[in-house]
């Protein structure tokens, strides 16, 4: 409701107290495509953004972050604000945007120390299986839904098809074990597979599958070679 001059004369002067602060780094001026925020608005989004995301880790301590379009939701923003918003936070180094997690900057995964425990015994369990471990099945049963995903995000598991996971170290030496052999025989079948780490075919099949998937092998009829 401001004629030109009079917005910009005032729009300069609240930008030159910083009061108003652009969402975008790009200059602000009258014409401008930018999206402008006033500070103290600003600081009381990115604190609402906090507050949630508190409240989520306080709940889901063992979860990287928030879905972002659940942070969102609770926001009650619009797309393109909320992106705004929380790219400033982020450039202000108070959250961490991972693409479809959220977190605050200062909230990492850490099991408390009974989770810890329940962690150390299901090692144990894998330590003693080595190369035909616990199912996923078997693994969310024996540690809950929360600490099974933990390890899966942390890389601690490997989690390959047909509800088949390793211990990384496990699945690392056995992919070493493949490529050299590979490297000599130049093909291997799944069944040479399975022989050669004395487990059940289930096990060498998904392990080999998997290897196809990520560009490791190529599968000709029932073998196997270097990618």
């Amino acid at each position: 409701g401001l004629d030109t001059a009079l917005a910009k004369e005032g729009l300069e002067r609240l930008v030159a107290k910083g009061e108003i602060v652009g969402l975008e780094e790009k200059s602000i001026g009258l014409g401008s495509s930018q999206w402008v925020i006033d500070r103290k608005g600003l600081e009381e989004w990115i604190g609402k953004l906090k507050a949630e995301l508190d409240q989520y880790h306080l709940k889901f301590h063992l979860r990287e972050g928030m879905p972002r379009e659940e942070l969102k939701s609770r926001a009650n923003l619009e797309a393109k604000p909320f992106a705004l918003i929380l790219e400033s936070a982020v450039r202000n180094g108070e959250l961490i945007d991972e693409g479809l997690r959220v977190r605050n900057a200062t909230h990492l995964p850490s099991p408390t120390d009974q989770e810890e425990k329940v962690i150390q015994e299901l090692k144990k369990r894998f330590e003693a299986a080595q190369h035909a471990p616990p199912s996923e099945k078997q693994t969310f049963e024996a540690v809950g839904e929360e600490i099974a995903a933990y390890l899966l995000n942390t890389g601690w598991l490997i989690k390959l098809s047909g509800g088949v996971v390793f211990e990384r170290g496990v699945y690392q030496q056995m992919v070493n074990g493949i490529k050299k052999e590979l490297q000599s025989k130049g093909t291997l079948t799944v069944a040479e597979v399975r022989d050669m780490f004395n487990t059940s075919r289930k096990y060498a099949l998904a392990l080999m599958e998997h290897l196809d998937e990520v560009g490791v092998t190529i599968r000709e009829g029932d073998k196997r070679r270097l990618a």
